[in-house]
């Protein structure tokens, strides 16, 4: 039998709700928020916002019909009866103790970052552990079908065996930055070693304290994957490029476009194996990503009742966050050092 699940946001800002004003994001994005994830979906409940405007709250209320609107997790009424906790808060708030509020959570949808720093992700990463809670955190590429179908042999079927891959992002590391690191290690592996680190003066970030930082790591497969801003003042990009033994992909804004060239004769003659014929490319095409919200919802649903595991488990972002926080230290290192 279908039951519902009672429903909390904590934090009502443009990802929670706001980027559905946007009509050009709306196109790329039809399911662009968690607020339109879960009422794309009527088993979620979805009762109460908590944030500290009372704007968004009045908003919430009057115009979106939302039942609750409260300045803090210790007014939500009836605390028991949540089941779900949707966690659109800044990093500065320590999504640990909002978890503690409601005793009887199934599940959590998390934005990244987790914390503030490694110490705040452990602490949650051992709460859901211990509470056995089913936390999917928003790496949205997770859920895209044409991505996942890449996943074990996919992406060699389609290039070869990966050579190098190289990440362009905007809008800080932190913010931008981490969904192209987990779509690499979703796609090429685990990271071995940060072997460069240094922060640049490309200056737009939206996350308080967040950088625009270059680097460059090596996988375990001992692919070299290179990381380097752009000014979001000039370009919005977020992409990543691998090249294979057989062919390259390029998966471009956010990985809502795709492009992929095998490689073919080259023009200086049968002493060199061969090229991307550039103007030729063998397919391009638009990846789901825009619907990926929701899907990454319907998985967290399945995956408390027990029919399917996470596709985004706490679990895997946690090694996404230490990378992350990794290459900020080095980086960090590297200023305090410099002549």
């Amino acid at each position: 039998m279908s039951r519902s699940y009672r429903t909390v946001m904590v934090g009502f800002g443009a990802i929670a709700y706001g980027y559905g004003f946007k009509k050009g994001f709306l196109k790329q994005f039809p399911i662009p928020t968690h607020y339109a994830a879960v009422k794309d979906n009527n088993k979620f409940d979805f009762d109460t916002v908590v944030d500290v405007n009372q704007q968004v709250l009045n908003y919430a209320q009057e115009s979106l019909n939302v039942a609750y609107g409260v300045t803090h997790v210790r007014a939500v009424p009836d605390p028991e009866s949540v089941e779900i906790v949707v966690l659109t808060c800044p990093p500065s708030v320590n999504k640990t103790d909002i978890l503690r509020a409601f005793p009887n959570l199934k599940g959590a949808v998390v934005e990244k970052p987790l914390g503030m720093d490694l110490t705040d992700s452990l602490e949650l990463e051992s709460f859901v552990e211990k509470n056995n809670i089913q936390a999917q955190v928003a790496y949205l590429r997770r859920s895209d079908d044409f991505l996942i179908g890449l996943q074990n042999d996919g992406l060699e079927g389609l290039i070869g065996s990966p050579i190098k891959a190289d990440i362009t992002y905007g809008n800080g590391l932190r913010n931008n930055g981490s969904h192209l690191i987990d779509l690499v290690r979703m796609l090429l592996g685990d990271v071995d070693e940060i072997m460069f680190s240094r922060t640049t003066n490309v200056a737009s970030t939206i996350l308080k304290d967040d950088q625009n930082i270059t680097s460059f790591f090596r996988l375990n497969s001992g692919v070299d994957v290179s990381i380097q801003p752009v000014d979001f003042n000039y370009y919005r990009e977020n992409s990543l490029d691998i090249w294979g033994t057989e062919g390259r992909l390029v998966l471009s804004q956010e990985g809502s476009y795709f492009q992929y060239w095998k490689v073919t004769k080259s023009r200086f003659g049968e002493d060199y194996k061969g090229e991307i014929d550039w103007a030729r490319p063998d397919e391009i095409g638009q990846t789901n990503l825009g619907y990926s919200l929701s899907k990454m919802y319907s998985n967290l649903l399945d995956s408390i009742e027990g029919n399917n595991s996470l596709l985004s488990p706490l679990s895997s972002a946690m090694k996404t966050e230490s990378v992350i926080l990794e290459i900020i230290n080095m980086a960090g290192q590297a200023s305090r050092t410099a002549p």
